[in-house]
């Protein structure tokens, strides 16, 4: 059974199931999304456990910079595949490079 609370922001006040950002620890209202900050320790863990948490989405395409450790979809220029992020230069392959631009071209 799914944690429902009210949101004690300004302007909604909504009774919903928020969830939780396992990244960052905060819990955001279903309703509003913005973060709800009288969630106790306990409700954290317990939402972690059952599932109610944020799903995070994939880029597609993405790659893990070895500069900056995080994941983004690189920028191709020329022959040189680029993070996105911290700008780096990455090693990546032909074909792979291929698909990257073959993607962005019918985006």
């Amino acid at each position: 059974m799914p944690f429902i609370m009210f949101c004690q922001n300004k302007g909604c006040g909504k009774e919903q199931q928020p969830t939780l950002d396992p990244v960052t620890n905060v819990v955001h209202c279903a309703e509003c999304g913005k973060p709800m900050d009288n969630v106790t320790d306990f409700a954290k863990r317990q939402m972690k456990t059952i599932g109610q948490t944020k799903q995070q989405q994939k880029e597609t395409f993405a790659v893990k910079c070895t500069s900056c450790n995080k994941e983004s979809r690189p920028n191709i220029e020329g022959k040189v595949a680029k993070c996105k992020l911290c700008n780096a230069t990455l090693n990546l392959s032909a074909p792979f490079m291929a698909l990257i631009k073959n993607s962005m071209k019918n985006a």
